[in-house]
């Protein structure tokens, strides 16, 4: 299957269209055919061999794919052919298949387009980390979100926002 595949570290013209085997389910394994993958600024930095882990070249970058369910593993319950999921894969994504196991999936809505739900996975990821693992927000604590204007910063203000926080937003310049 065609994939974007990197075989050294370096700038983006590492990237390269190539070619792949196809995988195939495990037990407890989701498979989906990937209809939407965002591209964000931790792919060229994985890609640049300069991220908080370096893949084993080679490797296919990309991160959170989205898209229709093409086979599940033994003992898979959550998910069938045909339903709509996010993965939550660290790499891997610039593909035309994934797979990852069941507990790393997540059902999409069918009123939630594909292109939206790649779009904001990552920073909504990021963001959630940032404000629930890292911050342990709780209601009523004051929040200040650096980047505000930024993907993960505006997702950041409408997390904290929602789970009760008093946000104040920075940004780097008066525009």
């Amino acid at each position: 299957m065609r994939a974007v595949v990197v075989r050294e570290f370096g700038g983006i013209e590492k990237a390269r269209l190539g070619e792949v085997p196809k995988p195939a389910p495990k037990a407890g394994e989701v498979m989906i055919e990937v209809h939407a993958v965002s591209v964000n600024f931790v792919d060229l930095v994985m890609i640049g061999g300069s991220y908080q882990f370096k893949p084993t070249l080679p490797f296919t970058p990309g991160k959170l794919p989205v898209g229709i369910v093409a086979a599940v593993g033994d003992g898979v319950k959550n998910f069938k052919v045909g339903d709509r999921a996010l993965l939550m894969a660290e790499s891997g994504s610039f593909t035309e298949f994934v797979v990852m196991p069941e507990e790393q999936c997540i059902k999409l809505p069918a009123s939630l387009p594909f292109t939206e739900a790649a779009a904001m996975a990552l920073v909504y990821d990021t963001a959630h980390f940032a404000l629930k693992e890292r911050g342990r927000i709780k209601p009523g604590d004051n929040v200040l979100i650096l980047g505000a204007t930024g993907g993960v910063g505006l997702a950041a203000i409408q997390l904290a926002k929602a789970w009760g926080g008093k946000v104040l937003a920075a940004v780097a310049s008066k525009d």
